[in-house]
């Protein structure tokens, strides 16, 4: 028997389990209408005649459309069949690849986003969690998030848009082979900063990215500017920048200059202070828009320019309940690709 008569047979399994299942009145009926809708109650656009039934034929032949009784049916078979490369040379690409299940479709996509839209002078890089809770070797636990169990995925959207116009799956150390990488932070930024190199925009990050070093390498290097938040751990900031919180009083700035960078360090509330680093900004303006609060226009700056990433996905989600890893980062490139159409 050959592969392709293999595939049919085992599909043909599936229907006939999905059909008892759904069709059949089974208890779970109301779980499978809950996770993907419930079916609509108008005449469906391709509804089969009375005399037509959804024979062994009929799924050969690729039948696909169905009537409104078994729209559910369709929906979860859909989920249950659904692959996105050859399962023939999986395992083998595997040993080299943890993206093999999906790497096609997903470079596909990444380089269509990439080449169909410019984006604006200022663009996020941050991190994405999509929500996933089974077996799968890089899963990620972040608690700060929502979801605290997913996949990771980081990208760079434009700040003013919300356009993904770059992005990875982060899925830890990965084999020897091509596609062997360094997931250090600073790596991370400089190869999805690789569309945007040399053309002056502003790249805003988060702390877990910004680092001194990298600031001057996308400055010198790349001809980009940085703004972003900083750990206090980091070695090159002055120890009086972080020291002695309690002796400040509560909306006070501290800047610092050089002849490429500004670090300014600023005392929100008691016993806490924020550190911000930016090659763009050159001057300790405080923002007069803020009030009391006295923040300093590089932190107004950072704040308008942060919340690209997640804007937007939270309020378009297409996901399903699934227990297969590909198909969560499928569902996220659905989502990322309805967002992108919608703002050209």
């Amino acid at each position: 028997m050959s592969y392709y008569e293999k595939e049919q047979r085992h599909l043909l399994e599936l229907w006939n389990e999905l059909e008892e299942e759904v069709v059949g009145g089974s208890d779970d009926e109301e779980d499978v209408q809950e996770d993907f809708g419930e079916t609509s109650n108008h005449e469906s656009e391709f509804e089969l005649s009375e005399d037509e039934e959804l024979s062994e034929q009929n799924i050969k032949s690729g039948l696909c459309f169905i009537g409104k009784d078994k729209n559910t049916l369709w929906s979860k078979f859909i989920l249950r069949a659904l692959r996105f490369d050859n399962v023939n040379d999986r395992e083998f690409r595997k040993q080299f690849d943890k993206l093999a299940p999906i790497r096609e479709i997903f470079d596909d996509f990444v380089y269509r986003c990439k080449t169909n839209y410019n984006v604006s002078e200022l663009v996020t890089i941050d991190e994405m969690l999509e929500s996933f809770r089974g077996r799968c070797a890089f899963r990620q636990y972040i608690p700060n998030k929502p979801a605290k169990y997913g996949l990771k995925i980081l990208a760079m959207v434009d700040a003013r848009s919300f356009y993904t116009h770059n992005l990875e799956v982060y899925v830890g150390n990965r084999p020897d082979g091509p596609f062997k990488v360094d997931n250090s932070a600073a790596v991370v930024v400089k190869r999805l900063i690789q569309p945007i190199s040399g053309t002056g925009r502003n790249v805003t990050c988060d702390n877990w990215f910004t680092s001194i070093p990298l600031a001057l390498e996308l400055l010198q290097k790349h001809n980009l500017t940085l703004v972003g938040t900083l750990r206090k751990n980091k070695r090159e900031i002055p120890e009086f920048f972080s020291a002695k919180i309690k002796e400040r009083r509560i909306n006070t700035s501290m800047f610092g200059f050089t002849k490429d960078m500004t670090l300014v360090s600023y005392k929100p509330k008691q016993n806490k202070i924020v550190l911000l680093l930016s090659t763009m900004h050159y001057a300790d303006e405080i923002d007069q828009e803020t009030g009391d609060a006295c923040k300093p226009a590089m932190i107004t700056f950072y704040n308008s320019t942060k919340g690209g990433v997640d804007e937007l996905k939270g309020n378009y989600s297409v996901s399903r309940k699934s227990s297969r890893w590909p198909l969560t980062i499928f569902f996220s490139m659905l989502n990322i690709a309805g967002i992108n159409s919608q703002i050209i």
